[in-house]
């Protein structure tokens, strides 16, 4: 996590809450004072929105990075959301507290005396659309990027198969194939046909597997016999293979 730029989107959402809010208020009465005031409060709420931001970023990488490309399940999505109102919750504690008995000289036993749960209200419910905004944008990219894989694996899988079956229709196989054919028709017409016969099973073969994605063991195990009897019928004695039988 770039913890610099993580600071600068909150920073962001901060002071677009600090508008909304502010239009809202402004919209049901209140005035402002000075530009003190306003000054004073927004800082107020910039300390408040980059906390809770950061402590929601900080978890929910957490989330993303222990369940990884399961974090999207209902069950992972809801220790989400607990986890978050827990940690804003918290949050808010430890700000108020500072605002109060470390900046404001009030007592610890005064301060828990005066806390309310409607001083938590409404920023647990901004953080609370927050996490949400954060779990929609992720879900996007979490979808656009499972989509970009599956293409490439798509396009992978493609660009191997068509390797393949270059491979495996190599002019030179074919050429070198042909001038043995050639040899063998006038010294051993038989010979030359069985080989011809090899020849088109092995071709017949290369065609009808090309767009299978897995093939069994037997009938690669087929094939490599009948593509060695191919070798042995022009190399004859020059080449030795040991081919199990059985799988």
């Amino acid at each position: 996590m770039d913890i610099g730029k993580e600071i600068g989107k909150a920073f962001f959402v901060g002071t677009v809450i600090f508008l909304v809010l502010g239009v809202i208020e402004y919209l049901n009465g209140w005035q402002i004072a000075s530009g003190k005031e306003l000054l004073f409060r927004f800082i107020t709420n910039q300390i408040y929105s980059v906390s809770l931001y950061m402590a929601n970023a900080f978890f929910f990488y957490f989330i993303i990075n222990r369940y990884a490309g399961e974090w999207f399940k209902i069950s992972h999505l809801s220790k989400g959301v607990v986890g978050s109102v827990a940690i804003s919750t918290v949050t808010i504690f430890l700000l108020r507290f500072c605002s109060a008995v470390v900046f404001g000289g009030v007592s610890f036993s005064e301060f828990i005396v005066n806390e309310r749960p409607v001083f938590y209200y409404v920023t647990i419910l901004i953080s609370v659309v927050v996490t949400g905004i954060f779990y929609a944008v992720y879900y996007y990219r979490y979808i656009q990027e499972r989509k970009v894989q599956e293409q490439k694996i798509i396009a992978g899988t493609a660009s191997a198969q068509f390797d393949a079956l270059k491979n495996q229709l190599d002019p030179h196989f074919l050429f070198n194939s042909l001038n043995v054919l050639t040899s063998l028709i006038e010294e051993n017409p038989q010979a030359a046909t069985k080989f011809t016969t090899s020849l088109s099973k092995v071709y017949r073969y290369v065609l009808e597997q090309k767009n299978k994605e897995l093939v069994t063991v037997e009938e690669e195990l087929n094939f490599a016999k009948l593509y060695i009897s191919l070798l042995k019928m022009r190399f004859e004695d020059s080449i030795v293979f040991e081919v199990p039988e059985t799988l």
